[in-house]
Formats: structure tokens, sequence, C-alpha cells
């Protein structure tokens, strides 16, 4: 279960591991895995932007949204400003909106925690 909740705001811990066992990255990626806080905040969101693609494809907007937010809220607590994006997805009526509301958030340098104690 922890493994779990950490995948779900670090999704390229996976890639982190391979890496160190001499793996080469995964499908689509390039590179070294994340290591710093920045880096890793900079994955964080390019994750969030292929998620909501994802769920453009495979859900009706309403829904896609509703989990989109869902998502944010329960893996943006490893950001500082975490809350303000989960503000942002919530404000989200449209895809559009929420891909506007990402590439705002997601335009200054942010960093993660490496481990946080807060919980939605």
């Amino acid at each position: 279960v922890m493994v779990g909740r950490a995948l779900t705001a670090r999704p390229w811990l996976l890639w982190q591991v391979g890496e160190a066992l001499g793996l080469p990255p995964p499908i689509g990626k390039y590179g070294s895995a994340p290591r710093t806080p920045e880096e890793e905040a900079k994955e964080y969101g390019r994750s969030l932007f292929r998620l909501l693609e994802l769920m453009e494809e495979h859900f009706e907007e309403r829904q896609a949204l509703r989990k989109f937010c869902f998502h944010v809220q329960t893996s943006a607590v490893w950001l500082p400003f975490g809350h303000t994006l989960f503000a942002k997805a919530r404000a989200a009526k449209s895809f559009v909106e929420a891909r506007k509301h990402l590439e705002e958030f997601f335009f200054y340098t942010h960093t993660m925690y490496p481990r946080t104690e807060l919980r939605q």
C-alpha cells in the first residue's frame, strides 16, 4: 500500500530502481531518471499532462475531470504549493481549462518534498 501511494505522486520511482539495476529507461523516456527535487517536480507535471491526455481518450469529460481532480488531491501534497494546483484542478470545467491551469502552474519552477506527512 505504501509503495502504491508513493507511486501515485512519483511514478518514476520504478525508473530510478531500474536505472540503479542497470536497465534502460522505460519506453518513451530518454536519459536519466529524475533525481533532484526540481527534476521530480518537472516530471510530475509531465505525468499530469499525460494522465489528462489518457483520461480524455478513455472517459467522458465530467468523469475524467473528477478522477483527475482526485489524483491531484492525493498526489499534490508532495509539492510546496500543491494546494494551489489542487484548487486549479478542481476549478477546471473542461479539458481545455485543465490543460491551461497545468500550463500556468508548471510554467514556474517547482520542487517536490522528499517526504510528506500531509494527508488529504
